[in-house]
């Protein structure tokens, strides 16, 4: 067979790209989590393997001479949204920018996740819903004890239901992230069912929970009601149309840490909905999330 078309390629050499390799770590209660981790990209760190029983054991650079054996680098941990999906290591463009600014990044299938099975997509529901968190911070252990991380310079990033994730594991574990970035997160779980579409509501209340049934439960498990535990600088990302996360959502989480006098940035796209999806904002937006990752993590 002969290809006849190919991808734009916007004149990036593809042997920049970075590839990712599978690795497991175990969470709290011993369940295995898969993660796609992705090596920065760079002469330094090309072709970088992860040794699974300590750091880096080796960095080989593209003229072959092994360097930096033992670099400890700023890691990116990225939490899917859903959270039935599945991370998969196909072409990431956000990825591969974030990596050619010098970042690792870890993509996370934590449970909940489809693709494992009907237990693991379920190991999350309703009052089990921080169980999942659990294990973003059992993969930042891993990373500091296994994945050659800077304890220091991990971020936490994630959008829709992994910007709760995100908002959730700032304030479970405030100590362990040097940044987080939040898209279109959910943020109190009271308001987010009550002004979503109605067509999505009865939908989500069963993997989440029912307003007239779970109503303590879904205050006590919002990042709203936990704000005082927040020390993480946190960049916060809506969209005014969103029907499914109201951009409300996040500019309570972002009026809440102003009044705190927290470190926070807000960016709210007049023309977005659930998700930033437009080419000229796309461009604006990234390259401020990146100076905001290398202000607070590469210091």
């Amino acid at each position: 067979m002969k290809q006849i078309t190919s991808s734009d390629q916007a004149g990036i050499d593809p042997k920049t790209f970075v590839v990712p390799e599978l690795i497991k770590y175990r969470s709290f209660d011993g369940l295995e989590i898969p993660a796609w981790y992705y090596p920065p990209q760079g002469v330094e760190y090309m072709r970088m393997k992860i040794s699974l029983t300590g750091a880096f054991s080796k960095v080989v650079g593209t003229d072959g001479n092994q360097r930096l054996s033992g670099v400890k680098v700023p890691v990116i941990v990225s939490v899917h949204g859903g959270p039935e999906g599945q991370s998969r290591p196909g072409f990431n463009p956000l990825f591969q920018y974030y990596l050619s600014r010098g970042y690792a990044v870890l993509d996370l299938n934590v449970r909940g996740s489809t693709g494992y099975g009907k237990t693991y997509t379920h190991l999350d529901d309703v009052e089990k819903r921080e169980d999942s968190v659990k294990d973003l911070a059992f993969a930042a252990e891993w990373l500091k004890t296994k994945g050659g991380a800077d304890p220091k310079r991990i971020a936490v990033v994630g959008g829709s239901y992994g910007g709760y994730m995100t908002m959730a594991a700032i304030t479970l574990y405030p100590d362990l992230w040097a940044a987080a970035v939040g898209t279109v997160a959910i943020t109190n779980w009271e308001t987010f069912l009550t002004n979503t579409s109605g067509y999505r509501r009865r939908q989500r209340e069963v993997e989440y929970g029912r307003l007239d049934k779970d109503i303590e439960f879904l205050r006590r498990i919002s990042p709203i009601r936990k704000i005082d535990r927040i020390k993480t600088p946190l960049f916060v990302i809506s969209g005014l149309n969103d029907p499914r996360v109201p951009y409300t959502e996040g500019e309570q989480m972002v009026n809440a840490l102003r009044k705190r006098g927290a470190i926070v940035e807000y960016k709210l796209y007049n023309d977005e909905g659930h998700g930033i999806s437009k080419l000229k904002n796309r461009l604006d937006l990234y390259p401020l999330v990146a100076d905001f990752l290398d202000k607070h993590m590469k210091k």
